[in-house]
């Protein structure tokens, strides 16, 4: 097996960061947009939506 840095090509990964960044960027926001809409559709404050969705956003998945 072998993990996920023994196979980028760092010239690969240095040639398209601004895309790399941008991927990043967007799967953020569009969490970040369903999480707090799911937040709101269950009565919360905005305030309270947002929190709850930058913490539900920010963590990381585990596989089981």
């Amino acid at each position: 097996f072998a993990s996920i840095g023994m196979i980028i090509n760092p010239g690969y990964f240095w040639n398209n960061l601004g895309s790399i960044l941008m991927v990043v960027f967007v799967l953020f926001a569009t969490k970040l947009a369903c999480t707090t809409a799911v937040v709101r559709v269950f009565g919360y404050s905005v305030p309270t939506a947002m929190v709850t969705a930058m913490a539900m956003v920010t963590r990381r998945m585990r596989a089981p």
